[in-house]
């Protein structure tokens, strides 16, 4: 069981009757896999020198091992935002956080600063395509998350939505406020 089905079921247990804040509220979105890109990258030229060096049963293994386990946790890696706190859920987060006791999670009182980025992605005559790039920051912990991925667009919009009205006004850019009441607005 991952940690979105995991928060899904506990905000179902505690919620009463009154409460309407269930499973809808939960709004994740998939981490940008540039590290994950990397370690494969790695893994696969490591496995290519064992090759080199004929040392070709570590060679396999390593080149298995890299491109079976890192595409599994980078699709399994997210940031996760229960309505009260984001954080990023994950096996290897996890680990990593136990590992040097860092922290990954962030209350939204603690968050500090958002700032969104807006990139000219693409130009057919006279329109223009923006993709975006928002970064949360608070308590020496940083999130970043991007719209213009495959299938990343409307998670991005939902996670936006749900996140930006909840701040105060004073920890988001002018980018991010016109993003927050350009989501806001029907039209």
């Amino acid at each position: 069981m991952n940690d979105l089905e995991r928060i899904k079921i506990n905000a179902a247990a505690q919620a009463t009757d009154s409460e309407i804040a269930l499973p809808d509220a939960i709004v994740s979105i998939r981490v940008s896999p540039q590290g994950y890109l990397t370690a494969l990258l790695l893994g696969t030229f490591f496995s290519a020198l064992l090759f080199y060096l004929e040392i070709d049963i570590a060679g396999i293994i390593l080149f298995g091992l890299s491109w079976i386990l890192i595409p599994f946790f980078a699709f399994r890696d997210r940031i996760i935002f229960d309505g009260k706190r984001l954080f990023r859920g994950g096996l290897i987060p996890r680990f990593w956080s136990w590992l040097n006791s860092s922290r990954r999670k962030l209350k939204l009182i603690d968050i500090e600063h958002v700032e969104t980025q807006a990139i000219r992605t693409l130009k057919r005559g006279d329109n223009v395509v923006y993709s975006y790039r928002t970064v949360i920051r608070g308590k020496g912990l940083s999130v970043a998350v991007a719209s213009g991925a495959s299938g990343n667009n409307d998670s991005y919009r939902r996670f936006i939505q749900a996140i930006l009205p909840k701040l105060s006004d004073n920890v988001l850019d002018t980018r991010s406020i016109d993003l927050r009441d350009h989501l806001a607005d029907p039209k």
